[in-house]
């Protein structure tokens, strides 16, 4: 499912914008605490894994993770519960090209008269 949602946001992002995603990392704790949802964890080697091979990406940016944990006592309270040990909020800045491949062939076709 990740690989379609990836597909479908950039088929939608017009060229030259950009994604701002942000997700949890569920780092440390149980199997099961890590990997259960929502909300399920991306840890950043899935945002590497689904956005740096797509050749209309241009970079991302790793912009900031919050520890969850710290945020509030109730919260660490409520994770530690469910069996984890860490939980961050991380944040990303995928800039899109302004030009994808796909693009390239659209202006292509259009100049071309047949």
């Amino acid at each position: 499912l990740r690989a379609q949602y990836v597909q479908t946001l950039l088929n939608v992002v017009k060229p030259g914008g950009a994604i701002l995603l942000v997700a949890f990392d569920r780092r440390e704790g149980t199997d099961e605490a890590k990997t259960s949802g929502p909300p399920f964890s991306v840890p950043e080697s899935d945002v590497q894994k689904y956005y740096g091979n797509q050749e209309s990406v241009e970079s991302i940016q790793f912009l900031e993770e919050i520890d969850e944990m710290l945020k509030s006592p109730e919260s660490k309270d409520r994770w530690e519960k469910m069996g984890l040990k860490s939980l961050f909020e991380t944040s990303y800045w995928i800039q899109i090209k302004k030009y994808r491949p796909w693009d390239y062939y659209k202006l292509f076709l259009h100049d071309v008269q047949v």
